[in-house]
This record gives structure tokens, C-alpha cells and sequence, in this order.
């Protein structure tokens, strides 16, 4: 597979970076809100789409520099998108307990970074509006892990997600010298939706020219449940969430159901090129006719029937992000 991620942002710092000490190093944490070129991606996003990208670095020079930034300042960035695994923590609303479970973190890894100058209060968007051919850029190379999944939001908007797996150019300093492979999720609108639903499939090589974009999405989750790192979250026979124990017998949680919301980073195409392992015009049609009498067959009992194209909105889709109420989709 080719090796290409290339992220270029110019945005203003949201607020002073954070930096914090793990062991020897040092590790610079700060959020750039950046707008979208003024490109079609499908979406019906409108005048200016903006995004808040988390910004990573343990190089001693970046780290240097980004610590002299404050709120408001203009920063030129050049970096490449990354991936890894972390805790994500969430309350129960009736017992207030909380709940840990493995979520995937998604940011850019910085190799340059540069203090351009800063804005006044309320002066972000005119100054990004002049840059937003610079401000949010990402050209990757990727394979898909599975088959691209389209659905549509109550909007009428329809939406692929499929996720990729982008092999690394560069050595990440703070992880595993044996990890080399990022796995961001890419979520295409519209058209081009349509298209990547339609000739995509799992292992098909794909060059992205696109944006970043950042999103609230609402996670399920049951108070307590116990958490497997091979099986995930586990269930009874019956499908009811097992409640973890302590030493003495006593449920760590309460079993209550609730949702929480979690925040994404993703790639929006503004185009995508078919590379290898994509499927023909007529291979692609012959799976469309498939998938259709499958979907008119599944239609009495698929909930999200009307608001599905070809494809069943699942509990895995909805931990990978999916969601039918996506506001970011809807029309303005």
C-alpha cells in the first residue's frame, strides 16, 4: 500500500495548550479550530464548516513552541492524522458511577508547527474565511477494513462510513515501535456517498483528497457493565448487560441505560480515487441487485427501513460512530 497522510492546518488556537510531563518527555496537547475549504463535500454544510483538531507532539522543538502559544494566536501546522486506543469516562445519570470503557482517539501528530501572529476577540472567522484554501487539508492513502455502510439521516442526507487503514510514514516517538498502522473513519455525503457505497468493498485501496471534521456522536452504555478486551462488553443469553463485581459480590453499577456523547475526528472527502481491489460497473450492479432484494426482504422488520438505503442500522454501527440523528447532516 502506498504511504501518503498529509494534514495541513492554519487555525486559531481555542484555548493555551496543555503540556504535560510522561516520563522523561514532554507532550504538548493543543486544539485548532480551522474551516473548510471552500470546496462541494455533499453535505449541505454551508457557508463555513469549521472543526476543532486536537494537535499532538512529543518533539522537544514543537513542544517548545507550542508552549509559548495562547488563546487566540494564528498557527500554521503540518502533520499527519494518527490513531490509538484510550479511556474514555462517562457518568451515570441515576447513580452517578463512573463508567470507563476503550474509545479510539483520533488527532494530527504535528512535524511543523509556527506562530503566525493573532487575532482580536470575534476575529477568527473573518481571518480563516481569507486562509480556508490552507486551514483544513488532508491527502491520504488508506485500505478499507470492511464494507463501506450507507445510511440516511432524517434530513434525507445520505451518508457512507467506512474505516481505513493508513500505514505510517513516520516513526511515533511515545508509541509501540511494532504499531504502523492508523485507523481513521472516513464519512462521505451525497454523490460521492452513493459512489463509494456502490463500488467500495473491504481490502480496495482509496487516495482521499479531503478535510477533517469533528463531531458529537451519542454512545450507549450500561451502568456497570463488565468490559472484556477480547469479547467487549458482555451480555447474558438473554442479551442483558453483565454488571461487574468488586471483591466483596457488590454490583459496580447500577444496570441503568443511558447515552453519552463522545467526540469524533474524521475524514470528509472532497473527491476520492478508486486505486485497487474496487469493484466493476458490473460487479457493482449485480451486488446493488442482491442488496436490494435483501432490503426488500428485511423491510417489515428493519426499524430504520425508511431511512436506510440498502443497508441495517446495527448496535456495531453505532459504536463506530454511525448515528440516523446526525446534526452535522442536517440541511441549513
Amino acid at each position: 500500500m502506498a504511504r501518503e497522510n498529509n494534514v495541513r492546518l492554519r487555525g486559531i488556537v481555542l484555548k493555551n495548550p496543555m503540556i504535560v510531563t510522561r516520563g522523561d518527555a514532554q507532550v504538548a496537547t493543543v486544539i485548532l479550530k480551522v474551516i473548510r475549504p471552500d470546496r462541494a463535500a455533499g453535505d449541505n454544510s454551508g457557508f463555513a464548516h469549521s472543526a476543532d483538531v486536537r494537535i499532538m507532539s512529543q518533539d522537544p522543538e514543537i513542544v517548545s513552541e507550542i508552549a509559548t502559544w495562547h488563546e487566540n494566536d494564528i498557527a500554521d501546522v503540518k502533520g499527519f492524522l494518527s490513531s490509538k486506543q484510550v479511556n474514555k469516562a462517562s457518568f451515570c445519570p441515576t447513580c452517578h458511577t463512573k463508567n470507563v470503557r476503550k474509545g479510539s482517539l483520533v488527532f494530527v501528530i504535528a512535524n511543523y508547527v509556527e506562530k503566525l501572529g493573532s487575532v482580536e476577540d470575534k476575529g477568527e472567522l473573518p481571518y480563516l474565511l481569507k486562509k480556508r484554501e490552507i486551514s483544513n487539508t488532508i491527502h491520504v492513502f488508506g485500505n478499507l477494513l470492511q464494507n463501506p455502510k450507507m445510511l440516511t439521516t432524517f434530513a434525507g442526507l445520505d451518508f457512507t462510513q467506512y474505516q481505513i487503514a493508513v500505514n505510517r510514514k513516520y516513526r511515533v516517538k511515545e508509541d509501540d515501535p511494532k504499531i504502523k498502522t492508523d485507523y481513521p473513519w472516513v464519512k462521505s455525503y451525497g454523490d460521492q456517498a452513493r459512489i463509494d457505497r456502490y463500488r467500495l468493498q473491504k481490502g480496495a485501496e482509496v487516495y482521499i483528497d479531503g478535510c477533517l471534521q469533528n463531531r458529537t456522536v451519542n454512545r450507549k452504555a450500561f451502568c456497570g457493565q463488565l468490559y472484556d478486551l477480547e469479547e467487549g462488553y458482555m451480555t447474558t443469553p438473554d442479551g442483558l448487560p453483565v454488571i461487574q463485581k468488586d471483591d466483596n459480590g457488590k454490583p459496580m453499577g447500577c444496570g441503568t441505560e443511558y447515552y453519552w456523547h463522545d467526540q469524533v475526528l474524521e475524514i470528509v472527502p472532497f473527491a476520492v480515487e478508486y486505486v485497487s481491489g474496487y469493484l466493476t460497473e458490473e460487479e457493482a450492479e449485480r451486488r446493488q441487485k442482491l442488496r436490494q432484494l435483501q432490503h426488500e426482504k428485511d423491510g417489515g422488520t428493519n426499524p430504520f427501513f425508511n431511512r436506510t438505503l440498502y443497508d441495517t442500522f446495527t448496535p456495531e454501527d453505532e459504536e463506530h460512530g454511525m448515528d440516523p440523528l446526525d446534526q452535522d447532516a442536517v440541511e441549513e
